[in-house]
């Protein structure tokens, strides 16, 4: 199976994005917090990808 790098990108985030959304519902992180995290990764992966962080994770 080949994946553009862009397709890479965006899996890695939204990974990224639902283990630091398991981590806000344990308490380690707060919502401000998840917030500023989620904007440095989407920057940081250069995601295109647009998602509502209270419903999108399977867990």
């Amino acid at each position: 199976m080949i994946f553009s790098e862009k397709a890479k990108s965006n899996n890695a985030f939204y990974y990224e994005v639902c283990m630091l959304k398991l981590l806000s519902d344990m308490g380690y992180l707060n919502e401000k917090d998840l917030n500023a995290i989620i904007k440095i990764a989407s920057e940081d992966y250069g995601a295109s990808l647009v998602l509502d962080k209270n419903i999108l994770c399977l867990n």
